[in-house]
């Protein structure tokens, strides 16, 4: 067959084999890379990105040092002691600020604010909602009352609320010294001035019938003779007095009358109401106070009123025991 067609067509023959014949296909198709399945997030590894996400917004630099400790190559431990750095650099500027006078404050807190940013170099997680506490107000409202307390100026103790019985301790601090206050809320401001005034402003007050011996109250006399003695009686402007701004003076309290060598005229009650007169001429008009308080042991508070040429004339009255 060969010879007969030139070589065009080969006969099949099959009698020569005796087993099984497999064909090997060409290599015609394309390999497909292979692509190496995912790695899985180790435990460790949520762990920490868990923790970073509740971290990361917080203004306490404990949280990141506590990060650090426990993950000392973690993937975020850069980031950590830059945060450590801004928030210490923060809280000096803050304490410096408050020692400015308060023409300044605005100007110093503008400049440095602009060095304290960090850049975010977090990778980009799932939002999880931060569960780190921020920073405790009460922390400035109990170190305030605790300068009040030390002072004598508060009664109580450091609750961490600032209230009524808050304002009046800080209040009668600005009287006593004789400070002039924005507002009477705590500020760091205010905590400076209380930690630099050196003992007790606001003497101790005890109950009528009661006695100041020491850092103690005492029993005392009873009736109207418990007010008798003489007292430091001191008037202090709160609108246009004149020429002047606080006046001291004695009084002597003998069973409930006031007298003076200066003028001044009245009565104590036997609950410690305070109804003293002051009669004076200025430039040939007679003018005169009205003042009226109360007296609760060896201390006492009130106001006073100009009348006649001393109208327009009021402000506020204290009064010790001698």
């Amino acid at each position: 067959m060969l010879a007969a067609t030139e070589g065009k067509q080969v006969p099949w023959e099959n009698s020569s084999l005796t087993g099984e014949v497999v064909l090997k296909p060409l290599a015609t198709e394309s390999k497909v890379a292979s692509v190496p399945a995912p790695k899985s997030t180790s435990p460790d590894s949520a762990v920490e990105l868990a923790y970073w996400a509740t971290i990361k917004d917080s203004t306490d630099k404990s949280f990141f040092e506590a990060y650090l400790q426990q993950f000392p190559d973690g993937a975020f431990t850069l980031l950590a002691r830059l945060k450590i750095s801004a928030i210490d650099k923060r809280t000096e500027t803050e304490r410096q600020v408050a020692q400015l006078p308060e023409a300044e404050r605005a100007t110093k807190a503008t400049d440095d604010s602009k060095g304290t940013e960090v850049a975010s170099l977090e990778h980009r997680d799932p939002p999880i909602q931060s569960s780190a506490p921020t920073t405790d107000p009460s922390d400035l409202v109990r170190a305030t009352q605790r300068e009040l307390l030390r002072i004598g100026c508060l009664w109580g103790w450091a609750n961490g609320e600032w209230g009524a019985g808050s304002r009046k301790a800080l209040q009668a601090y600005a009287d006593r010294q004789g400070v002039r206050l924005a507002s009477l809320e705590p500020t760091a401001a205010i905590l400076e001035k209380l930690r630099a005034v050196g003992g007790r402003v606001c003497p101790l007050t005890c109950d009528n019938g009661m006695g100041v011996q020491g850092d103690h109250c005492v029993p005392q006399a009873s009736g109207l003779s418990a007010f008798n003695g003489t007292w430091r009686l001191v008037r202090r402007a709160t609108t246009d007095c004149g020429d002047w701004r606080e006046l001291s003076t004695t009084v002597v309290i003998n069973d409930g009358n006031v007298s003076s060598s200066s003028g001044f005229t009245g009565s104590i009650s036997s609950s410690g109401a305070v109804n003293i007169k002051h009669t004076f001429v200025y430039k040939g008009k007679t003018g005169g106070n009205t003042l009226t308080g109360l007296i609760k042991g060896d201390s006492g508070t009130g106001k006073f009123r100009g009348t006649g040429a001393g109208s327009g004339c009021s402000g506020k009255i204290f009064m010790e025991r001698m």
